[in-house]
């Protein structure tokens, strides 16, 4: 080290910067990985997913039932212990005192809840918390939030003008949990003689099973529920000639396996579980191949000191031993500058992933402990060839100055080597541009509507939707406000999904189509377009009794001349007034459905402001203003919708990030990698090169040797990289129903850059060798 501190220096670090990289990348992995296992019933919790299949083929699947399977589940199936049935129904409005507080993180669920899911209780009992009607369970810091440093439990609030009592009080579900809440709602009060939530809505409830040993009756028990649900289903919808089928969805497969529209709430993906994995692998393997190429590279000027300490009596082992040692030293070395990387960097690695990433050795020592002893394995394993190399070195050829006999084969090594290094990055480059390319095509393809300088309003008070239409008045008033409107969603909302069929025919015939529940001026605030027919309107009579289709949902109803025509939207029949073109109200992941508006249910969610480019920030201004007005104790929530379709992309861009950063690692160890090699190749030619330069060789000459010689192992890494990057392409654009194309130019840009970094590397090396005096190199021959 003391000899060749520069390049020691590079060994240690580039070792150290691949090393930190994988200990990050591998705790978001486990960060991921550890999603719900706070559950102590974890291994036996399951999740009932079904598919429901129209008698035309289509099919809609999700992690949702019907509301009364749940109860019957462990009566008729004995090996299911216990079943909860959840739904989140709305945003309620709670009075207490003269506060008001608006909340949409309410679940309902049976008092069945506590039984499958941990919960730790402050107050409360887990047995009777939700077993009667109107009863609620805080979180302790919603509680908090709604009565301070008073104590909640047993306090008695209003919710929608009914007195609700507070049950129980628990504490928050872990931040790495598939779905989270702020309050429990007992679910008897969604389902009692005054209403019943089960009967007007179909497969809408979440079903959560604790069933020990069900991977030992897996068959038996999965057709059971079949027979079940078939049975319930049949009772409700056996017109329509649904089939539906069921299986159970282990608790620890829903965070990264399940992507249904339906989530409870954002689940992440496997595939980029895999896909940071092994990012994390390349990252360490070029940091381990870069380590082994400069120890052996290194090898080469230790030639006259393993002669002389075999001529003063060191044997195999002993050279074996120290080599080894000095091996193992280097990679503790730079373990510890890893940790104290990774330190520095976690944070930002966090907020780059939106997640909490906790490094999980400081909390689990043993952690700690195994990963250092994987450390010294991977010293003695990446020592090892270079230390056999050395160790059997003749002590003759040293001392005579002779190049090592096994000198062609570590040349042979390093170049393959430096290939392997190259081949990876050019890999990730090439990946990169079309990761780029993709983003940018979703976030500029052209929707089919307008989702520029429009502002959604939500979780908005009961008062302020009873006053709507005199809001809307005076927002209107507003020279800086375009347009008003209201709806159950936006589009990037799921909102119902609904069987439908013409008038007239049979109910087998049905599709599944997409509602959403609109009011007045819906198209003219997004600027969808009418293909044919009208808006809804004031003077059209019975609102409720008309529907708007996009053009998909008329092919797929067959429809014909479709104005005026009538088709069963569920259990209503609606007439056709009006025929939008398609857009995507959905992600570009997915192909554009058949979609209905409809104005059949006065219940809305949103309120949706179109707004000029003037004064953006004055407006705003005026908008909560006008919202106060009708509601002062109201909290103003708004965002904009165009930010909402970013946000659907959110993966792509975490992944977008990280392998450039990943890539740009990449380069940077091989780089580090290559400029020592270059050091040492030079250091070993420098007599040639002298002798050279004597001989008139210009710099340029000198610098093409070795130039000409790094392009063409830059070229075959290219030759491999290109078909294993097109083909990791191909299968990445397959998760998009719309994607761009594979260009030629992406190929070329990953190979152009690599190569350039590269030439740049050793050009600067070899342009300060080419341009010493040659006379302090040959004085000593």
């Amino acid at each position: 080290m003391q000899k060749h501190k520069l390049h020691s220096f590079i060994n240690l670090f580039g070792l150290a910067l691949g090393m930190a990289a994988t200990i990050i990348i591998s705790s978001y992995v486990f960060f991921e990985l550890s999603y719900d296992k706070h559950h102590k019933n974890y291994d036996d919790i399951y999740r009932i997913y079904s598919v429901i299949s129209l008698p035309n083929g289509e099919s809609v699947e999700g992690p949702s039932t019907i509301g009364t399977v749940s109860p019957l589940i462990p009566q008729q199936i004995p090996e299911v212990i216990s079943s909860v049935r959840m739904t989140s129904f709305r945003e309620i409005d709670i009075h207490f005192d003269d506060k008001v507080f608006r909340n949409d993180k309410l679940i309902w669920a049976d008092t069945s809840f506590f039984d499958i899911f941990s919960c730790e209780f402050i107050a409360g009992d887990p047995n009777t918390a939700l077993t009667e009607d109107r009863s609620l369970v805080l979180t302790e810091s919603i509680a908090k939030t709604y009565f301070g440093d008073e104590d909640a439990f047993n306090k008695v609030v209003q919710v929608n003008e009914n007195s609700y009592k507070i049950t129980g009080i628990i504490k928050e579900f872990p931040v790495n949990s598939h779905f989270h809440f702020d309050i429990l709602g007992s679910f008897v009060t969604m389902c009692n003689s005054r209403y019943d939530i089960t009967k007007e809505n179909g497969f809408n409830f979440y079903t959560y099973l604790l069933c020990p040993g069900f991977e030992l009756n897996k068959k038996q028990i999965e057709e059971k529920i079949d027979v079940l649900i078939n049975k319930i289903s049949n009772e409700r919808f056996g017109e329509m000639g649904l089939t539906v089928d069921s299986y159970f969805q282990p608790l620890k497969d829903i965070h990264l396996k399940s992507n249904s529209i339906f989530e409870l709430g954002n689940n992440g993906n496997i595939n980029n579980i895999y896909i940071f994995s092994i990012l994390a692998l390349i990252i360490i393997l070029i940091a381990i191949v870069n380590f082994v190429n400069l120890v052996t590279a290194n090898s080469e000027t230790r030639t006259k000191e393993i002669g002389l300490r075999k001529v003063m009596g060191a044997n195999w082992n002993n050279l074996f031993t120290q080599f080894i040692g000095e091996s193992i030293l280097t990679t503790i070395l730079a373990f510890f500058v890893a940790l104290g990387i990774t330190q520095l960097f976690i944070e930002m690695f966090s907020q780059l992933m939106d997640s909490p990433i906790i490094l999980p050795y400081w909390s689990n020592p043993q952690l700690l402990i195994l990963m250092f002893l994987g450390v010294i394995i991977l010293g003695f394993v990446s020592g090892s060839y270079p230390a056999l190399y050395l160790s059997r070195y003749l002590p003759v050829n040293a001392l005579k100055g002779s190049k090592s006999s096994g000198g062609a084969k570590n040349t042979i090594l390093r170049k393959s080597l430096v290939v392997f290094q190259f081949t990876i990055a050019i890999f990730l480059l090439i990946n990169l541009s079309l990761l780029y390319k993709q983003s940018s095509f979703l976030k500029n393809k052209e929707l089919g509507f307008d989702k520029d300088q429009i502002v959604v309003v939500n979780n908005f008070s009961q008062k302020i939707h009873s006053s709507y239409e005199s809001l809307k008045a005076d927002l209107l008033s507003n020279p800086n406000i375009i347009s008003v409107t209201a709806s159950q969603g936006v589009p990037g909302q799921l909102g119902n999904i609904e069987a439908a069929y013409k008038s007239g025919d049979n109910a087998t015939s049905s599709i599944a189509i997409h509602e959403s529940r609109i009011q007045d001026d819906y198209l003219k605030t997004y600027g969808i377009k009418l293909a044919e027919g009208s808006d809804f309107s004031n003077d059209m009579g019975t609102a409720k009794e008309k529907i708007i289709l996009n053009q998909i949902a008329v092919k797929r109803l067959g429809l014909k001349n479709p104005l005026h025509k009538k088709i069963v939207f569920f259990k209503d029949t609606l007439q056709v007034i009006g025929v939008i073109n398609d857009f995507h109200f959905q992600s570009l992941h997915q192909e554009i459905a058949p979609l209905a508006l409809t104005k059949r249910r006065s219940y809305f969610e949103v309120i949706s402001i179109k707004i000029s480019n003037n004064q953006v920030s004055q407006t705003l201004k005026d908008i909560e203003a006008d919202f106060t007005t009708v509601d002062p104790n109201n909290t103003f929530q708004y965002w904009f919708i165009d930010q909402n379709f970013d946000d659907m992309y959110l993966a792509e861009e975490k992944s977008n990030q990280l392998i450039t950063y990943a890539a740009i690692l990449s380069i940077i160890i091989s780089m580090l990698g290559l400029f020592a090699l270059t050091s040492f190749t030079i250091t070993q030619k420098i007599q040639e090169i002298g002798i050279r330069k004597v001989m008139g060789a210009s710099v340029a000459q000198i610098m093409r040797l070795f130039i000409t010689d790094l392009v063409k192992w830059v070229l075959i890494a290219c030759l491999i990289a290109i078909p294993l990057a097109y083909y990791s392409m191909i299968k990445w654009l397959e998760n998009f129903a719309y994607h761009t194309e594979i260009a030629l130019w992406m190929f070329i840009f990953g190979g152009t850059l690599a190569l350039i970094i590269a030439i740049a590397t050793v050009s600067f090396i070899s342009f300060k060798a080419a341009m010493a005096n040659p006379v302090n190199s040959l004085k000593f021959e």
